[in-house]
């Protein structure tokens, strides 16, 4: 291989684990949001132009008693 590390593309870093969008001390339910392939637990759950993914912004004021995750891990191909 005559490449050169300039011409090697950088490694992709991929948000691995849980992260937790809300969290509730006495919930009742966990919902959990896994990417699929080439995908990342954040950018998979967020709009263009928005800075929060949607079920932070949209689920957690009406799903209160709910504990809501996102699962990352290296999914590209």
């Amino acid at each position: 291989d005559r490449r050169t590390s300039s011409q090697t593309p950088p490694a992709r870093s991929f948000p691995g684990g849980v992260e937790v969008l809300h969290d509730c001390h006495d919930a009742t339910d966990d919902i959990c949001f896994v990417h699929g392939l080439t995908g990342d637990r954040n950018s998979t759950w967020t709009a263009s132009g928005q800075t929060a993914p949607w079920p932070k912004t949209l689920l957690a004021p009406r799903l209160t008693k709910a504990r809501i995750l996102t699962y990352g891990y290296d999914a590209h191909i």
